[in-house]
């Protein structure tokens, strides 16, 4: 029975296998990888008891399904049920990594670990050496593979401890130190803990609220209902559009209510299906916050919504009342801005 020391610091799964292989003298990861069933991984977002069969792994390592669960998100992730139950599309399908990973070429080398929040789409800095992670081999110019059987090369045999790294600023690290502080339960020492309100809610909440922004961006962009999201730092539309979402939580809820207000002007997609109600001005703004992204955690965002709406636009032309997210289609409005030029 195969065995590794300090267990709780082997980062991912497929950094796991690899000091399998290395504390039990194996040259590479191939034979533990092909026991195991790795052959079929294609990405931590499948590594989930309801897609993975992990037995293979649990007869070789004698550790039971919830020692090895450590190893991948299912901890942080949990699984929603009932009328939420299509979170856990959001979080394990749109959140992580595909066949494709991000590394630190830092962390490799210190520590010799694939830190399992690599595998998250929108954390792109390693908090720790404060670089850029990197997500294509330098030799080859092809993307890193999770799956590699020398678990510090690129199939070229390019060994990614030796590739260059970029150094990444605070503006670009916010999300990936968050979301690191978050992963260890310290927030204690994040200077902007008490600036932005992003760092009071829980790592999958965090989570869900970029995908709502991102998804929003691309589609009022593309017109284009579903898209991946991105994952490699030189995207500079896309960090750039990261950090503009990190300000709408800074000065809450005046940020928020400054975004709103420049939005209604944006070109954006709208349903089929607008009748000149709120959706007019709000498109899939207004129809994601209120049916996707429905989650109580997630109320914050609908109240400040609904107070951005009743201060800012006239109440004699608002229907229904407060009652207006009842029936997301139906409340006509016009703001007091747009009430002035048909007076």
């Amino acid at each position: 029975m195969l065995s590794v020391q300090n267990f709780r610091n082997v980062g991912c799964t497929p950094s796991y296998i690899n000091r399998l292989s290395i504390e039990n003298m194996y040259e590479t990861n191939t034979w533990i990888l092909n026991d195991s069933d790795f052959n079929h991984y294609i990405g931590p977002r499948n590594l989930l008891p309801w897609k993975f069969d992990f037995s293979s792994l649990m007869n070789l390592t004698g550790l039971s399904l919830n020692e090895l669960l450590i190893t991948t998100f299912y901890n942080e992730f949990d699984y929603e049920k009932g009328k939420f139950k299509h979170f856990n599309f959001s979080l394990y399908q749109d959140s992580l990594m595909n066949a494709h990973a991000k590394v630190c070429p830092r962390c490799l080398e210190t520590v010799g670990i694939h830190h399992k929040l690599w595998d998250i789409r929108i954390f792109l800095v390693c908090p720790i050496h404060n670089c850029f992670l990197v997500s294509s081999c330098s030799s080859c110019g092809k993307p890193i593979k999770q799956y590699r059987k020398k678990f510090y090369y690129c199939k070229c045999n390019k060994d990614l401890r030796t590739l260059k790294v970029k150094n990444a600023d605070e503006s670009n690290s916010f999300v990936s130190r968050i979301i690191y502080y978050k992963f260890n339960s310290d927030t204690r020492n994040f200077k902007e803990s008490n600036l932005n309100l992003l760092t009071k809610l829980d790592l999958k909440y965090i989570l869900l609220i970029y995908h709502f922004f991102i998804r929003l961006y691309y589609r009022d962009k593309s017109r284009v209902g579903s898209i991946s999201i991105p994952f490699e730092y030189e995207d500079r539309e896309f960090t750039t559009l990261i950090m503009n979402i990190t300000k709408r939580f800074e000065n809450w809820p005046v940020n928020y209510s400054d975004f709103l207000e420049l939005y209604i002007n944006f070109k954006k997609c709208k349903p089929k299906y607008d009748r000149g109600s709120y959706i007019n001005n709000f498109g899939y703004f207004f129809i994601d916050l209120y049916n996707k992204y429905n989650h109580p955690q997630m109320d914050f965002l609908r109240n400040e919504f609904e107070n951005y709406i009743f201060k800012n636009w006239d109440s004699s032309l608002i229907s229904n009342s407060r009652s207006f997210n009842k029936d997301i289609y139906s409340a006509y409005y016009l703001s007091l801005s747009h009430k002035s030029l048909t007076c």
